[in-house]
């Protein structure tokens, strides 16, 4: 749910702007599996985030046959994957500040 279509299988314009947003919530994924990892305390509010948005995809995913309603319902569960990369970002800044120091 969360990679199809990329790049390498869009087969047209609009499959392109939804690699682009497929791309974009891999980002958010990978930072925020960062912020979990190397992140400081407080992590239980963005897990929680992430898992209830990765639940709905995989829900959506198995349940769903083509990929323009899953497109369609995966919209509300991709905010709160954004969410939780929002949430650790200021986190990852900061560790990034800490490493340039050292």
């Amino acid at each position: 749910t969360t990679l199809h279509p990329m790049f390498f299988n869009a087969k047209g314009l609009m499959q392109q702007f939804a690699s682009v947003e497929n791309l974009f919530l891999a980002f958010s994924v990978f930072v925020a599996l960062l912020g979990i990892v190397f992140g400081g305390t407080g992590k239980f509010p963005g897990i929680i985030l992430l898992m209830y948005g990765l639940c709905i995809f995989i829900l959506i995913g198995f349940t769903t046959p083509n990929s323009g309603a899953i497109m369609r319902y995966r919209a509300p569960a991709a905010i709160f994957i954004l969410m939780s990369a929002l949430y650790f970002w200021n986190d990852l800044k900061l560790l990034k500040k800490k490493a340039k120091s050292k």
